[in-house]
């Protein structure tokens, strides 16, 4: 079975992205996704976004991957929350709403 996860350029930041890609595309705020504080261990990868490192702290405002594939990174990987959300959204180049046919209306 294929994975539906891509590990090609950087797979620490990759799974960062694919930790909350999901969440981008149906239009989670980045406040939202803080105030979730979500994570995945899956045999893909290790993260969440905010937690510990080492007994440190780490805040929502970054996602932390720990492990890729079966390797433990250490240190871990950590990415701004922002950034990763900002760079999902130009990877899927979500239409701005009033610029649709229906102006946006459900």
């Amino acid at each position: 079975m294929q994975s539906e996860f891509s590990f090609t350029k950087s797979p620490s930041k990759d799974a960062a992205k694919n930790l909350i890609r999901v969440y981008v595309v149906r239009g989670d705020s980045i406040e939202s996704l803080k105030a979730g504080q979500g994570g995945c261990a899956c045999d893909e990868f290790r993260g969440s976004i905010g937690g510990y490192v080492n007994g440190k702290r780490i805040s929502t405002d970054n996602i932390i991957i720990d492990r890729v594939g079966k390797e433990d990174l250490t240190p871990p990987h950590i990415y701004n929350l922002k950034a990763i959300y900002e760079e999902i959204l130009e990877d899927i180049q979500l239409p701005d709403i009033g610029n649709l046919p229906d102006g946006g209306e459900r």
